[in-house]
């Protein structure tokens, strides 16, 4: 009798272990609460799942970056237009003292021709340029896009009896131009007088005018 009890009791008892392993390795149903770490056995460390707009492979992804824009700015007053031309033939654009604040944005500018390189401005912009009083033949100016600086160049009007062989921002308000109230020319007061590349169709500057929808194709003959 006493060997049949115990017989009982241990068929009972493997009956019971068998269930409470079922019940432990039971898979999970999509219906099945996650917690925020991936289901575990007991004593093993939690697996963080990554993000929902994380990369699986860990990677970042990038802010969109904010396009470069064209501006202008003054040169520092004790840098002059000989200076643009130096004995060397080489002008280091990054020497340039430059004001901290750009004369011109391209918020300023209304349109440009990439064909002659002439541009108009706001109302706004042109009584700013025309506050500083510019003298007839400089300041000087660089011309950047982003960080990035493209060109260097000097104001000048057509009541200038100075030639310049550099570049130059003609300044043409109340002429009449097709609308346009400034250009920029290779030298003054002749094109033949300007001896190095063409710095005016550099990609940087037409890509960020075109961004910027200002920039004008249509054909425009230079007075």
């Amino acid at each position: 009798m006493n060997r049949l009890c115990a017989i009982t009791m241990i068929s009972l008892s493997l009956v019971l272990a068998a269930c409470g392993a079922s019940d432990s390795t039971r898979s999970l149903s999509p219906n099945d609460a996650v917690s925020p770490t991936e289901a575990r056995l007991d004593g093993d460390e939690p697996v963080e799942r990554p993000a929902a707009d994380t990369p699986v492979d860990g990677s970042t992804v990038d802010a969109p970056q904010a396009a470069a824009e064209v501006a202008i700015y003054l040169a520092s007053e004790n840098f002059t237009t000989a200076q643009l031309l130096p004995e060397s033939g080489v002008l280091d654009l990054a020497a340039i003292p430059l004001e901290a604040e750009p004369v011109l944005t391209q918020d300023d500018i209304v349109r440009y021709n990439a064909e002659t390189h002439a541009f108009s401005l706001t109302p706004e912009a042109i009584a700013r340029l025309e506050a500083l009083q510019l003298p007839v033949s400089g300041p000087v100016f660089v011309l950047t896009v982003g960080p990035d600086r493209i060109y260097a160049g000097a104001f000048w009007t057509p009541l200038s009896s100075r030639s310049f062989d550099g570049i130059v921002i003609l300044g043409l308000p109340g002429l009449s131009l097709e609308g346009y109230d400034y250009r920029i020319d290779l030298g003054y007061a002749s094109p033949g007088l300007y001896p190095g590349p063409d710095p005016r169709d550099d990609p940087r500057i037409l890509q960020a005018l075109e961004q910027g929808q200002t920039l004008d194709y249509g054909e425009l003959s230079s007075p």
